[in-house]
């Protein structure tokens, strides 16, 4: 082979060879930063490990579900202490509670004082519209206020009132359901009995009949 083909060859297996040698260097210092990536990626697990909340076992929720209860204990011992009667009472299940049959709800309605011991209500069933022939809405109880000063509007004529209760309208289906509303909420009230006018059975000719009794006269 002349010289510079044999010189021209040793340079390419010299490069090669660098070449091969560099590459397996370069394979090297990957292996290395993988390596040190994936420690670094164990570690990072294991904080977490720490960090989150393990399961309980079961002696563990017990002891912490004592602790909440005895702390609930606690409490509603100091709030009984503040006001008593205000806590409800904790029962085991299968167990019968008893509650008075008269309860009075007037500290917990939010009712100013003003209109409860000072007012008077009506319960009463309403009577048919003068305008229908129809009875359905006089089954039901409603229960009506007194009424308190009223005054005409100067603008529209209208009849004006600072009642708040004026204008409340609360249906039951008896008077025995709107008397225990009323003794709830600590009001005075008094019951107007039902009248039921007695139907008479009549028939449409008996408007043009002769007879007197039942004959209207159209003149």
């Amino acid at each position: 082979l002349p010289s510079l083909t044999i010189k021209a060859l040793i340079k390419t297996i010299n490069r090669l060879c660098s070449t091969a040698s560099g590459g397996a260097k370069n394979y090297t210092s990957i292996d290395k930063e993988d390596v040190a990536k994936e420690a670094e990626y164990k570690q990072h697990q294991a904080d977490r490990k720490l960090t989150t909340p393990r399961n309980l076992t079961d002696e563990e929720k017990f002891a912490s579900s004592n602790m909440r209860l005895i702390k609930y204990r606690i409490r509603d011992a100091e709030v009984d202490k503040a006001a008593p009667g205000l806590v409800e009472r904790r029962v085991e299940p299968g167990t019968t509670v008893t509650v008075p049959a008269k309860d009075d709800v007037t500290a917990l309605s939010g009712v100013p004082e003003e209109h409860i011991k000072t007012r008077h209500v009506r319960i009463y069933c309403p009577t048919r519209s003068v305008t229908q022939s129809g009875s359905h809405g006089t089954k039901n109880w409603r229960i009506e206020f007194d009424n308190r000063e009223r005054w005409e509007n100067p603008l529209m004529g209208w009849t004006s009132s600072a009642d708040p209760l004026s204008t409340m309208a609360i249906s039951f289906a008896s008077s025995e359901e709107a008397a225990e509303f009323c003794s709830k909420n600590g009001w005075a009230y008094h019951i107007e009995e039902r009248r039921v006018p007695p139907l008479r059975p009549k028939s449409y000719g008996a408007n043009f009949s002769w007879d007197k009794r039942t004959r209207r006269s159209t003149k």
